[in-house]
Formats: structure tokens, C-alpha cells, sequence
């Protein structure tokens, strides 16, 4: 996986290929982190990213803001969740809610420690739980330069059933063009043949020259769709 590739003034965000069944590489680009973390428990499982069955709050966590005026209110949240004992977020075992929040926990401390012991002052269950994330380390990095990622997603060949939820709000069909962009910022809009539309995600076709064809896959929560001019 490689994380920003820039070509020209776009931005190219998160490639992510996994190795398919048939030995080849899929051209998948998945887009959030909701998204990925669902499309890496998917291909591995083990261990699991949810180890209580719920991913709701895991992926609740996602979204967390980090801004420094609702900072402590995430602290005391967290402070709370671990309040009867658990190691974790979850339980005992770690998840993706505890790959999530622990960033933003140890970079106020490592960068802003003046601050963040303000913010996090009398969470003496948070600061051992992010003890406890940190000892878990990074895993394995796998360098790979923008050029091989691109290139990898030309030789591959993408595939995703054509399905829309027939009880969609919106009313799109598999085929309309579409435009993709965050709810947030309304940045970074993404435009493609729409290939699948349900309550968990769009995913989009898009052909270019330096990736060929590959399937954006977004969440549903915290994307826009909508349906492009003609």
C-alpha cells in the first residue's frame, strides 16, 4: 500500500491492492478509513479488527473530531469506556476503536504535552491504556514508490457485482455517472460510472491512463453522491 500518489494537481489517496485469489492484484482503491479497515477484515480476519462482533463503535471512532475544544469531552469518553477494567476499548483484546483513537492521544502528548496534560488531566486509565496500544507497535511497513502502485493497478483487473438498493432515497441506477465527494469539506470530488449503491457503500468505475480501470470504493456515511449533469 502506498498512501498519496500525486499526479498533475490530483490527488490520488490511499491505494490499497491485496492479493486476489487467481495470484493477480486487485485494481480496488479504497477510499476512508471506514471503508478500509471493512475491506482489511474482510480479506483478513484474523486477528479481527472487532473482537467483540460490534463494529459500531470502532467505527463511530473513525470520525472522532480531535479539535482541541471538544478534546477532553473524547478524554473523558474514553476515560469512561475503560471504566470497568478492560484493557481495551472493547474488551480485552484490541480493535479498530483503539487503532483510531490512540493517534490522536499520543500525538497530543508527544507534541503538545504542556496541553494535553491539561486536556487529559485525572485520566489515569486512558494514559495505561495508551500504554498499552503503543506496546502493540506498527507491524510490518511495506515500502512501494506511487509509479509501482499506479502501475500494478493498470495490470489488474477490477471486479464488483452491479448491484443498487432498489430502496434507495436517491433512486440512482448501476450506470448513471456520479459525483463522489466528502461530506465534510465537499473536497475532492470524485466522478465515475456508478457500479453499486447500498446502505454501506458506493463504489464508482473510473478509467485513467495511469491506473487504467479501477473501482473507488466509499462508504456510504460521510460521502455524497450525487447524480452528475449530463
Amino acid at each position: 500500500m502506498r498512501n498519496a500518489a500525486r499526479e498533475g494537481s490530483k490527488l490520488m489517496i490511499e491505494l490499497f491492492f491485496f492479493p486476489s485469489p487467481n495470484g493477480l492484484k486487485a485494481a480496488d482503491v479504497y477510499v476512508d478509513s471506514q471503508r478500509i479497515a471493512l475491506e482489511l477484515e474482510r480479506r483478513f480476519p484474523e486477528p479481527t479488527l472487532f473482537p467483540t462482533a460490534d463494529a459500531g463503535l470502532p467505527l463511530m471512532m473513525v470520525n472522532s473530531s480531535h479539535a482541541r475544544a471538544r478534546f477532553r469531552a473524547h478524554g473523558a469518553l474514553l476515560e469512561s469506556q475503560l471504566a470497568d477494567g478492560r484493557r481495551f476499548l472493547c474488551g480485552d483484546e484490541p480493535s479498530l476503536a483503539d487503532a483510531h483513537a490512540h493517534p490522536f492521544v499520543w500525538m497530543a502528548r508527544a507534541y503538545f504535552p504542556e496541553v494535553a496534560h491539561a486536556l487529559l488531566k485525572g485520566f489515569a486509565r486512558l494514559a495505561a491504556w495508551q500504554e498499552r496500544v503503543s506496546a502493540l507497535g506498527e507491524g510490518l511497513r511495506t515500502p512501494m514508490t506511487a509509479a509501482d502502485a499506479l502501475g500494478i493497478a493498470r495490470e489488474s483487473h477490477a471486479s464488483c457485482a452491479s448491484h443498487v438498493d432498489a430502496d434507495d432515497p436517491q433512486e440512482l441506477s448501476s450506470g448513471d455517472r456520479v459525483l463522489v465527494c466528502p461530506e465534510d469539506t465537499r473536497r475532492g470530488e470524485v466522478s465515475g460510472e456508478l457500479i453499486a449503491l447500498d446502505p454501506g457503500e458506493i463504489v464508482v468505475r473510473r478509467i485513467h491512463p495511469s491506473c487504467g480501470d479501477v473501482l473507488v470504493h466509499f462508504p456510504r456515511l460521510g460521502y455524497r453522491v450525487t447524480q452528475a449533469a449530463a
